[in-house]
């Protein structure tokens, strides 16, 4: 019991360290233009490039790994709230692997209704993080419908995300989509 609760203990620690410690990790800020990107959907093998995000939706862009426990949690609900509102929002799964059969298995196993991504080069992870980050995994970047960063964090609970989704998006009384400039 004692053990347990030491183990826990730590852990709750290097958690807590780790998110005061993310910022170090970012190239990016909160309010500035997201850095431009083009890769290929592993699944469907289209192409998505971030500077022509022509649908008017928010976009989600989640770095991870499939070896990342905290990054596997994070994936029923984006599956979730992606069917809710994906009138809404785009997500884009990045992983920083390079093998492209473990990232489709790793799709089809958590039934993923969204784009996901090889980012083998590092070319797009290393726009967003520092090189070599890999404890800033899970990153999710929301990003407006003007291309500006509006929010950041490492690991994003489903209901943080719907948050997000109906403060930006435009669904609530006080979204800054629905407030009048009087």
């Amino acid at each position: 019991m004692r053990k347990s609760l030491i183990l826990a203990l730590i852990f709750t620690g290097l958690v807590f360290a780790e998110q005061i410690n993310f910022s170090e990790y970012l190239l990016v800020e909160k309010n500035k233009k997201a850095p431009d990107f083009s890769l290929y959907d592993v699944i469907k093998r289209k192409k998505y490039c971030m500077s022509s995000n022509k649908d008017n939706k928010l976009v989600l862009i989640n770095f991870f790994a499939t070896y990342c426990g905290p990054c596997k949690l994070e994936f029923p609900g984006f599956v979730t709230l992606y069917e809710k509102y994906k009138d809404k929002i785009e997500i884009l799964a990045i992983s920083i692997e390079k093998d492209n059969k473990k990232i489709s298995a790793f799709s089809k196993e958590f039934k993923l209704n969204f784009p996901v991504f090889m980012d083998y080069t590092k070319l797009c992870i290393n726009q967003y993080i520092k090189p070599g980050s890999t404890a800033a995994l899970p990153t999710n970047i929301l990003v407006g419908k003007d291309g500006n960063i509006l929010e950041i964090t490492t690991t994003l609970e489903e209901k943080k995300f719907e948050e997000w989704i109906i403060k930006y998006a435009g669904e609530g009384k006080d979204s800054p989509a629905t407030k009048s400039t009087e």
